[in-house]
């Protein structure tokens, strides 16, 4: 008996592995080009020396260096033009820029660029593979939480915690091994960030304690960790306004109790992370001259974050270009 083959209808045809596929691979090249479009980008404002920067100078770039608001706008032009350059199917490259770019420009301040920007990545805050590219860059995904969500506060909290809840999970995947090292120190930043969160919202209070209880779990002897927890409390009492919490705070940190303040020291100069850069190289002055000036930042802490996203991001692209 002869068995008539069944006539393939055209629904059936689209719905076929090969054309999914095809449509499916189309459809990822198209979106990564688009995040290499010049159309991406949003006008920045005119500043005065503005460096043109290379990769190979990205290694060699100092807290000087970055406390001036002309090297971060060079760090995002870079990031800009390679961008441009770059194809379509390196998806690696296309978002560590972008991580680059975002970065930058949330410390010269331009927040509202990077917003503006970062805006159109709404797509990315994913743990999974985008359309074919590689998994999104845990530093891309924890910078666009903030700058997507920047007049909600307590959504972007909801998302450093389920950040956390990845981070924790990963970690005990892999306990026992190096890279459960790297989870731990994202985990740490995750609660970080969701301080950083709080701050926006005014509620300093829980911040705080947030971050005592941090500092509570850090383990003995972990110096490196302990600093970055106390740096974020002295943060948040400048934001406060609270120069005896500050002092108070700041006695935390490890090694030698820090100087008393300058009474007739100056306030910082340069970028918004030039004060953020002092305190990471030990010297605290410039935040007790914010505290009495009365400058009160709500993106303070989150700047603290993306420095140290920026500044680890740095030695990485350096190493790979």
């Amino acid at each position: 008996m002869e068995v008539q083959a069944k006539a393939v209808s055209p629904s059936d045809e689209r719905r076929s592995p090969e054309r999914l596929e095809r449509r499916e691979r189309r459809s990822g090249e198209a979106s990564l080009a688009d995040y290499t479009s010049i159309h991406m980008f949003k006008p920045v404002p005119e500043f005065d020396d503005v460096p043109v920067l290379a990769f190979s100078q990205l290694a060699a770039l100092d807290g000087a260096a970055l406390a001036q608001p002309g090297t971060l706008v060079g760090l995002a032009n870079l990031a800009k033009d390679r961008l441009l350059a770059t194809p379509a199917d390196n998806g690696t490259q296309i978002l560590d820029l972008w991580a680059l770019r975002l970065a930058a420009l949330s410390l010269v301040p331009l927040t509202t660029v990077a917003e503006q920007e970062g805006a159109q990545l709404n797509d990315l805050g994913t743990p999974e593979s985008f359309r074919g590219t590689p998994t999104v860059p845990w530093r891309l995904r924890v910078l666009l939480v903030k700058i997507q969500t920047p007049v909600h506060g307590q959504l972007g909290a909801v998302k450093y915690y389920a950040l956390a809840r990845e981070a924790r999970g990963e970690a005990w995947k892999v306990r026992g091994t190096p890279a459960e090292a790297m989870w731990r120190t994202r985990l740490r930043a995750c609660g970080l960030y969701v301080a950083a969160m709080l701050v926006q919202m005014k509620d300093y209070g829980t911040a705080a304690d947030h971050l005592l209880v941090m500092l509570e779990s850090v383990p003995e002897g972990d110096d490196e960790a302990r600093a970055e927890v106390v740096q974020a409390l002295a943060v948040v009492a400048v934001t406060m306004g609270d120069a005896r919490k500050l002092a108070k705070w700041l006695r935390l940190l490890p090694g030698a109790e820090p100087a008393e303040p300058d009474p007739d020291a100056g306030p910082v100069t340069g970028s918004a992370a030039a004060p953020l850069l002092a305190l990471c190289a030990g010297d605290a002055a410039p935040l007790h001259a914010l505290v009495r000036a009365g400058t009160r930042d709500a993106n303070m802490l989150f700047n603290l974050c993306a420095l140290r996203e920026l500044r680890a991001l740095l030695a990485e692209l350096a190493i790979k270009d």
